[in-house]
């Protein structure tokens, strides 16, 4: 299936900080007329499906002030400029959990949203080793391990179910990691 001829006439950021832009692009579509898309352009970021030798997966527990409630998830964050993505796990996994993770293994990049600008990529850990946790300035997290056959239900059990947190474990579960 193929998209048309669609052609971005021109692209307009109408907002940003040092997070993100967002903006909007007007859009040529296949009949001729014109639409505004908007965007949200953010970094990439990586999550990260840490399992220990013992057979439990590492979640974080935070307030997201943005969802109005509590999470629990996989450890994730932002990639930073002139970082690759797995080193961006090594670092999230360390900053959140304390586990230091010595190759973890790519799983999938995509991306999460239609209208967000960024791609995630899923990371399996499983050769974990346990160090001093470095979390970043303002990182409020607590430190759950949770049997494998658990994971997924207490994540659902959170005070909010957000997709982001969700996904990681989803995936590592349908390629049979979990």
């Amino acid at each position: 299936m193929t998209g048309g001829d669609w052609r971005v006439e021109s692209s307009v950021v109408e907002y940003e900080n040092e997070y993100f832009a967002a903006g909007y692009d007007v859009v040529r579509r296949p009949d001729g007329t014109t639409a505004r898309y908007h965007w949200i352009d953010p970094a990439d970021v990586v999550a990260v499906v840490p399992v220990t030798d013992d057979g439990e997966v590492v979640l974080v527990e935070e307030y997201e002030p943005q969802l109005g409630g509590t999470v629990l998830g996989c450890p994730a964050g932002g990639v930073h400029p002139d970082e690759s993505p797995v080193d961006a796990a090594v670092r999230e996994l360390r900053e959140e959990t304390g586990y230091l993770a010595a190759d973890p293994t790519a799983l999938l990049a995509y991306r999460p949203e239609q209208w967000v600008r960024m791609e995630c990529t899923v990371f399996l850990a499983d050769d974990l080793d346990p160090v001093e946790r470095d979390p970043d300035e303002g990182e409020f997290v607590t430190v759950h391990t949770v049997p494998v056959a658990d994971a997924l239900d207490a994540v659902l059990d959170a005070d909010v179910v957000h997709g982001a947190q969700l996904t990681p474990l989803l995936l590592a579960l349908a390629e049979g990691h979990l």
